[in-house]
């Protein structure tokens, strides 16, 4: 009977044993599964983080793209219009060239007109002038009366220049 007793509790004992490793390995399958499970899931979540991350580089480059886009359309704009108003101002002035140019040379012909017409006043007063003295010397060679002073001539000929 101990025999039988000590082979009962033996077997027993290797039955428990056994459960307990039977036990203990269901255990690990269940924390390996539960292990690649959470393996899978953290995967998962880092790839819709990383799909997220790229999407939002993706975004932010694409908004960038376009910031650059309007800033050198803005740029491209302000050089347009720098462009035409400068060309404007230079239309501008040369139209006040032109003026000018037109004024200075109505100027230069008003002048050589007075000029033409001063020396033909002058023509006519020396002429006027040298008829007067001669009437004055047949004048005074008819009759002898005394000399008088020549008169000096208040319009002789000025130069303007």
């Amino acid at each position: 009977m101990n025999f039988e007793l000590s082979k009962q509790r033996q077997e027993e004992k290797r039955r428990i044993n056994q459960e307990i490793i039977n036990d203990r390995q269901a255990e690990a399958r269940v924390i390996k599964q539960q292990s690649y499970q959470n393996d899978k899931r953290k995967q998962e979540i880092i790839s819709a983080y990383a799909a997220k991350n790229y999407e939002r580089r993706t975004k932010v480059k694409m908004q960038e793209a376009k910031a650059q886009y309007k800033i050198r359309e803005m740029h491209e704009k302000k050089l347009k219009e720098f462009k035409k108003n400068y060309e404007s101002r230079i239309e501008e002035e040369l139209e006040k060239i032109k003026r000018r140019e037109k004024e200075l040379t109505a100027m230069e012909k008003e002048e050589n007109e007075l000029i033409k017409e001063l020396q033909n006043t002058q023509q006519v007063q020396k002429d006027a002038f040298n008829e007067l003295e001669s009437a004055i010397k047949l004048q005074s060679s008819g009759k002898s009366s005394p000399k008088t002073p020549k008169p000096q001539n208040p319009y002789a000929e000025v130069s303007c220049y």
